[in-house]
């Protein structure tokens, strides 16, 4: 169910709508319960007869939008300063799109000399990543639109990195539907028996359940061509916590923009220091974009339930359900349709930890954001 296409031109194309999240206590279909978020894809596009041009939204600051036009040169030097017309600000609150974010495909029109525009209609989406509000969570913050990958970077050292952290990317990368990839950066801090212990963790909690893991040195080179290679021709969000070295990744990786301020660690804190400020989508030499987000230490949900956890994590979701039945509806494996797979009877991912079939790691990792939710879960009638 991860969204896939073939290596493209610059811009994404528009698709249909997704459907609504399904409630608690149903079967679960043929796996995952969808991101909260329905676009509805109506009514939204426009006379291109009225001057209205296509583009896309590269960043979004205090200043306004960054537009980069069909056919204009891949830089942000050739990107329109816009600002979004009233009424569809307006509409965006109301039909739950929230509002237009880095990697939308726009319609807007030219005004003044032709330097800065006005947004008229926002194009169907085809993935959003959509996570809890730091400050307000009961609102949703879309980080960004149309993205293909979504790259979670972490540094193996100098910050240390925190793999609970990873698999909350990851999970919100299933909600999502939208390809990940995990990357351990400056390898090159590792010690030969470090580096060795790593590895195998990487084999065991990532790379057997079907999520690429590469390592990468932007010091030493190592792993830059292979992630290069992930990234050609698609649109890659790139997300991890400051420090972790994400500016020099894509610097290395060869941008047609200006290269990425970065900075090094604090000497204090061990915490890395933000180099980027807002979200911008950046293209590359070889093709493809990657949309660099300003550092972050924490990854919340918004309106995932607690029950639902489970078929965020790859291998928990196989063992847990089988959708070997008519139909394609997944079958629950464990005795209680309702099992959390704590201390329940009957429960077939805890036998399969017991026998090595599942990460410990990961089940723990499972347990602790599944008490996060219930804590940040409002309280019933």
């Amino acid at each position: 169910m991860v969204l896939r296409r073939a290596p493209a031109p610059a811009v994404p194309a528009a698709h249909g709508e997704r459907p609504a999240p399904a409630p608690r206590g149903r079967e679960v279909g043929a796996g995952l319960p969808r991101c909260s978020y329905t676009d509805p894809g109506a009514t939204i596009h426009r006379d291109m007869d009225r001057g209205c041009e296509r583009g896309t939204v590269v960043r979004k600051d205090q200043q306004g939008t960054l537009v980069l036009p069909d056919g204009a040169p891949p830089s942000l030097q050739a990107a329109l300063r816009c600002h979004v017309r009233r009424g569809l600000r307006e509409e965006l609150a109301r039909d739950g799109r929230g509002t237009v974010v880095v990697g939308d495909r726009v319609q807007f029109v030219r005004v003044g000399d032709g330097r800065a525009g006005v947004i008229e209609a926002l194009e169907p989406r085809r993935s959003v990543l959509l996570r809890r509000r730091a400050r307000d969570g009961h609102r949703p913050l879309i980080t960004a639109a149309n993205v293909d990958t979504i790259a979670v970077v972490v540094a193996a050292r100098d910050p240390e990195w925190k793999p609970g952290f990873v698999d909350r990317v990851l999970c919100a990368a299933e909600l999502s539907e939208i390809a990940p990839l995990v990357v351990l950066n400056k390898i090159d801090l590792l010690e030969p028996a470090e580096r060795r212990a790593l590895e195998e963790l990487l084999e065991r909690d990532y790379r057997a359940i079907g999520i690429p893991a590469l390592l990468t040195s932007t010091v030493t080179g190592e792993g830059i061509d292979a992630l290069r290679e992930r990234v050609r021709g698609r649109i890659t969000l790139v997300s991890g916590p400051s420090g972790a070295g994400k500016s020099s990744l894509l610097n290395a990786l060869g941008l047609e923009a200006a290269e990425q301020r970065t900075a090094a660690v604090s000497a204090r804190t061990r915490k890395g220091r933000h180099t980027t400020t807002s979200a911008v989508l950046l293209p590359l030499r070889e093709g493809g974009f990657v949309v660099d987000t300003p550092g972050v230490r924490a990854f919340g949900f918004y309106d995932l339930q607690p029950g639902d956890l489970d078929v965020l994590f790859r291998e928990i979701r196989a063992v847990a359900y089988d959708s070997s039945g008519s139909g394609g509806e997944a079958r629950r494996r464990c005795r209680f349709a309702d099992c959390l797979h704590r201390e329940e009877p009957g429960c077939a991912v805890r036998e399969a930890v017991a026998e090595g079939r599942i990460s410990p790691r990961r089940f723990a990792s499972y347990l602790r954001i599944l008490e996060s939710l219930e804590q940040e879960a409002p309280p019933g009638p």
